[in-house]
C-alpha cells in the first residue's frame, strides 16, 4: 500500500530548446513496528496471577496490536538440561497481554512469541520471557 504522486518536469535550456516529462514517485511503507514485550526478566510467584501488555510503534500506522503465541515453560536442572513443563504451566494468552496464574512454579522459565503487523502488511516478531522466582 502507497501513495502514488505524479510530477511534470519542464526544462527550457539557455537557447530556448525545451524537453518536457511526466513520472510517478510512489512512497510505500516497509518498516515494519517495533513490538515490546513490557515484561520484567524475573517476577516473584504471583499470589493472584500477574499480566503483562505487549505493545507495538509504527512511524506510519499508529494502530499496531501485538498479538501474543506460542508460549512455552521450562526449567534448568543442575546440570544445565531444559526440563519441558509447559503441560504443568498455568498461563494465558488474550491478545496483547499474558497471564501468569499463581502456582506455575518458581524457577520456572516462561516463553512466548508477541508479534506486530501494520496496515502495509510488515511485521516484526520477539520472543519474551521471564522467570518466576520466590
Amino acid at each position: 500500500m502507497g501513495t502514488t504522486q505524479s510530477y511534470f518536469v519542464r526544462v527550457i535550456d539557455a537557447y530556448a530548446q525545451a524537453a518536457q516529462d511526466t513520472t510517478q514517485v510512489q512512497v510505500v511503507d516497509t518498516t515494519p513496528p517495533v513490538v515490546a514485550c513490557n515484561v520484567p526478566a524475573t517476577i516473584a510467584n504471583p499470589p493472584k496471577g500477574q499480566s503483562f501488555q505487549a505493545s507495538a510503534q509504527d512511524i506510519c500506522d499508529p494502530n499496531v496490536d501485538p498479538v501474543l503465541s506460542n508460549y512455552s515453560c521450562f526449567k534448568i536442572n543442575g546440570a544445565g538440561k531444559v526440563i519441558d513443563t509447559t503441560h504443568a504451566c498455568n498461563v494465558t494468552l488474550a491478545g496483547d497481554t499474558i497471564t501468569i496464574q499463581h502456582g506455575t512454579g518458581i524457577g520456572t522459565f516462561i516463553q512466548w512469541t508477541a508479534t506486530g503487523t501494520d496496515h502495509s502488511g510488515n511485521h516484526a516478531s520477539v520472543t519474551c520471557q521471564t522467570q518466576i522466582t520466590q
